[in-house]
């Protein structure tokens, strides 16, 4: 096993989703820049004037929208804490298994076996396994949801249009937090927000949105041919 891309990997798992979900290796890639990226936390869904209100939302609501949920498919837009942009397909089978492939030029691949999450760069011929259990990853993909079990709910709020809920691990708070961002009709997972322990931001915006459809097994399947 190639152990290179650990580091990048390490990043995008303390930085995830999910996953959350990896700030890319620049090493033979160019990524495309996109200028005046704010370094803050903001949703990019939502207009900069809107008000926040910091308020109890329905968690209960959110966990059994995840909980009911089977698959997912969505494209999304990965804006990194550097500036640059990365868009792909991210796929959602629960329980245990998702997968997060980029377009062109970025050449890589995040796959959830349901027991490891593996990092697959081709270009560099690396492969890296992780327990998912010890990743962020392991919120959107475990069987039952609990937030408040499964995290520490640090901020939760709504906008009229969307509520967010910022969360870190319970046994690790320096670790870093995720935010997850969902519309509120109907229902539906729109982006989540990473911050690391050294306050590095990365948004991942999820657009068309499909759950509950058909997906191939294969997709969650690693394979190195």
């Amino acid at each position: 096993m190639h152990r290179r891309g650990k580091n990048i990997l390490t990043y995008f798992v303390k930085a995830l989703v999910l996953t959350s979900l990896l700030f890319i290796a620049k090493e033979g890639l160019q990524a495309t820049p996109e200028k005046n990226i704010p370094k803050h936390r903001d949703s990019k869904t939502l207009p900069k004037s809107t008000v926040v209100h910091e308020i109890s939302i329905p968690l209960n609501q959110i966990e059994s929208y995840l909980n009911e949920l089977t698959t997912l498919k969505a494209s999304f837009k990965q804006l990194n804490p550097d500036g640059t942009v990365h868009e792909g397909l991210f796929f959602l089978s629960r329980p245990g298994k998702m997968r997060l492939k980029y377009k062109p030029p970025v050449n890589q691949v995040i796959i959830s076996d349901g027991h490891f999450l593996i990092f697959h760069n081709p270009d560099l011929d690396e492969v890296t396994h992780i327990p998912l259990e010890s990743t962020p990853a392991e919120l959107l993909v475990k069987a039952r949801v609990n937030l408040k079990k499964d995290a520490r709910i640090l901020e939760t709020g709504s906008t009229g249009t969307h509520y967010f809920v910022k969360v870190a691990r319970p046994d690790d708070l320096e670790a870093g937090t995720l935010t997850l961002v969902f519309d509120q009709s109907p229902l539906t997972l729109r982006e989540w927000i990473i911050e690391d322990q050294n306050q590095r931001i990365t948004h991942v915006i999820l657009d068309h949105v499909q759950k509950d459809i058909s997906l191939p097994e294969a997709l969650f399947i690693y394979s190195n041919h």
